[in-house]
């Protein structure tokens, strides 16, 4: 696909800029830092989030982080590939403008399970688009005009719960976006396939030893 611009521009974060950003963990973000000195991710452990932590968590990624640009530069010093990744994946599936409209929803899932001032953690490709493509096998299996549809996406999702929430913020953002911005059902549709895609293997990434 050709090149896609990096920068959201549809956020709803708009506020007041702030001299330094921490997570509830303490780490402090350090503009310039290389990846390599960085400490490593915290890795998870146990079940997944339920819904009432998944919400805690986006609530306060939605607080901490005050504009999109911030979540951008933040992702590029940890060494994250996630939006190189997510170009790959979604390919010409979206435009530019639904990319920069799933890019937001994409960094909220990366924070809300990797705090600020970390090394990013190595993301397989591979085991994402798998994972993308097969749910779509499922989809093409079910009438997108029943209620089966994002039960068949949540499907064996590690975990589910964050996508669920997710999910519900993506549609909701999309149905109060402004018209000329709003994207479609179907690209609404594979904005959540890619996410959960992405959820998927950063909390495969955080639990390898």
């Amino acid at each position: 696909p050709p090149p896609r611009p990096r920068v959201p521009t549809t956020t709803g974060l708009n506020r007041a800029e702030n001299d330094s950003a921490h997570d509830e963990q303490g780490f402090e973000t350090m503009p310039g830092q290389s990846a390599a000195l960085r400490p490593a991710a915290p890795p998870l452990d146990g079940p997944p989030l339920t819904l009432d932590d998944a919400k805690q968590r986006l609530t306060r990624v939605m607080r901490d982080i005050e504009r999109a640009a911030d979540a951008m530069q933040e992702l590029r010093a940890s060494g994250a590939t996630v939006f190189d990744d997510l170009s790959e994946l979604t390919g010409r599936m979206l435009n530019d403008n639904e990319f920069n409209f799933l890019l937001v929803y994409a960094y909220q899932a990366w924070f809300a399970l990797v705090p600020f001032g970390v090394r990013a953690p190595t993301l397989d490709y591979r085991a994402m688009e798998a994972d993308f493509l097969a749910v779509f096998e499922r989809l093409r299996k079910c009438d997108p005009a029943t209620t089966e549809v994002f039960p068949r996406v949540q499907h064996d999702c590690r975990q589910p719960d964050l996508l669920d929430a997710l999910a519900r913020l993506l549609v909701g953002g999309a149905k109060r976006a402004p018209k000329e911005l709003a994207p479609s059902r179907e690209s609404t549709l594979v904005m959540v396939v890619a996410l959960k895609a992405l959820i998927d293997e950063l909390d495969r990434a955080l639990r390898r030893p």
